[in-house]
């Protein structure tokens, strides 16, 4: 848990004096009591007060008035557990500790709201996975990887692209001998490319570093901590993830297309509505199982890290609200379209030498 403070925790044997001296050297209203690096329980100011009272001496040790029963939390919790717990048992902290009670820190109220509105004072967050790490912008500033690499990605996509367009050349050939009408050849044909190239997609590390991204965006928009075990919960499906985009596009075009109909404007009636009943759920689907795959530590380390570094020029440098146009230029689309773009004219020139090229261009 990220959003922890790290106090120096009181010993049984403390007195109630050096006890009352910790607490105001450390700016705590409570403090754990721990032995042997676990935690026994808790002492609170009211606990002095109460000792005071009834009569006992500051040399008396804590160990007669501390609390035992205390509310703990797991170290891989998340902030929005700990402030569920605050709501519901009202302790003045919590104690962070591991799976056999060891002492890791305690939670204050301050502390979880201050992190949380600091995330959540972010615009809203997007991103792009690339070769070399995850990107990630609010569309004032951008964290990560550098928009160059970007043009990478666009150029790693069109070349899954052309791969996949080389394999479907030799499979055409036994798609037209199919007895079926010729729109029906050409959906096959497209639909087996689309496979074809989501395949690819899935086997290259990219999957991981996007899964990475998008489970480091719903952090972020949860105010949850920046830490591997709570990211590596996160879901790996985003809602706004260009695959849903993608996704219905291809239905749309997949479907009014194809000329399996008969009626050209039955067929857009049919492909309209298609689209708008199943594209988030396609895109869904896609981002499961074929643009996205569980990301090692490392790609999810790269999401978080991307993360951080967003946060830190936010808050270093504050900008006004983006505009449209300044996110369409923060959002990576441009550099992927022009890497995209390179590629192809690179291998449109190429094809003039090598004939077997002459598919992907044409």
């Amino acid at each position: 848990m990220t959003f922890r403070v790290d106090v120096t925790p009181l010993n049984p044997e403390d007195s109630l004096g050096r006890a009352a001296a910790e607490m105001v050297d450390q700016g705590q209203s409570a403090l754990p009591v721990v032995h042997q690096g676990v935690i026994i329980g808790v002492l609170r100011q009211e606990d002095l007060l109460h000792a005071s009272q009834d009569g006992l001496s500051d040399t008396t040790p804590i160990s007669e008035i501390l609390t035992p029963d205390f509310p703990v939390i797991l170290a891989t919790e998340s902030g929005s557990s700990a402030l569920r717990m605050f709501a519901e048992l009202n302790p003045v902290i919590l104690a962070v500790v591991g799976k056999n009670q060891e002492y890791y820190g305690i939670v204050t109220i301050p502390t979880l709201l201050s992190n949380h509105n600091r995330a959540s004072r972010l615009y809203q967050v997007g991103g792009m996975a690339t070769p070399f790490g995850v990107y990630l912008t609010d569309g004032t500033h951008y964290g990560g990887a550098k928009p160059w690499m970007l043009a990478v990605t666009g150029a790693v996509l069109f070349l899954l692209i052309a791969a996949s367009t080389l394999v479907m050349g030799k499979v055409d050939p036994f798609i037209t001998k199919l007895p079926v009408a010729i729109g029906i050849q050409d959906f096959i044909s497209g639909a087996l490319g689309l496979i074809l190239f989501l395949s690819f997609m899935r086997l290259i590390p990219l999957a991981g570093i996007h899964a990475a991204e998008h489970m480091t965006v719903h952090a972020l928009e949860r105010g949850e901590p920046l830490s591997p075990e709570v990211v590596g919960r996160m879901p790996r499906v985003h809602p706004r993830c260009g695959t849903n985009l993608a996704a219905g596009a291809s239905l749309f075009l997949g479907i009014s297309q194809s000329h399996w109909l008969g009626d050209s404007e039955l067929q857009l009636l049919v492909a309209i509505l298609v689209t708008v009943s199943f594209w988030k759920r396609l895109g869904s689907f896609l981002q499961e199982f074929f643009t996205t795959r569980p990301p090692t530590p490392k790609q999810l380390q790269m999401g978080i890290a991307a993360a951080n570094d967003l946060i830190q020029k936010h808050y270093n440098d504050p900008q006004p609200p983006p505009t449209p146009m300044r996110r369409i230029l923060f959002s990576g689309m441009l550099q992927v379209m022009a890497g995209a773009a390179s590629v192809a004219i690179l291998t449109t020139w190429l094809a003039n030498f090598f004939p077997i090229l002459r598919t992907i261009v044409r």
